[in-house]
């Protein structure tokens, strides 16, 4: 709203006939407010894509890990079930980041 309130001022300027400087200073008004507002939606913007990158990896490392470390490990002893919980577990841990992920976008 004060995008549009400044520029109905600047209109109501120019139409009571007053001074240049006062029109420059409504325009002036209406460039920082706009400046401002583009500004915080950058921000907002790699904020949130630093969140889901940071998401993604936590992701990657934990899925390297468990194949990497866990999984050949458990299959050494023969504990399928234990590997399927893993898994299980895993792709869960997965699928709830990225609908936090998702829900940040949001």
């Amino acid at each position: 709203m004060p995008i549009y309130t400044a520029a109905v001022a600047a209109i109501v300027v120019v139409g009571g006939g007053a001074s240049a400087a006062a029109v420059a200073a409504a325009s002036v008004v209406v460039v920082v407010v706009v400046v401002v507002v583009v500004v915080v939606v950058v921000v907002v913007v790699v904020v949130v894509v630093v969140v889901v990158v940071v998401v993604v990896v936590v992701v990657v490392v934990v899925v390297v890990v468990v194949v990497v470390v866990v999984v050949p490990v458990v299959v050494g002893r023969g504990g399928r079930k234990v590997v399927a919980i893993v898994v299980v577990s895993v792709v869960g841990v997965i699928v709830h980041d990225i609908l936090v992920s998702l829900l940040l976008l949001c």
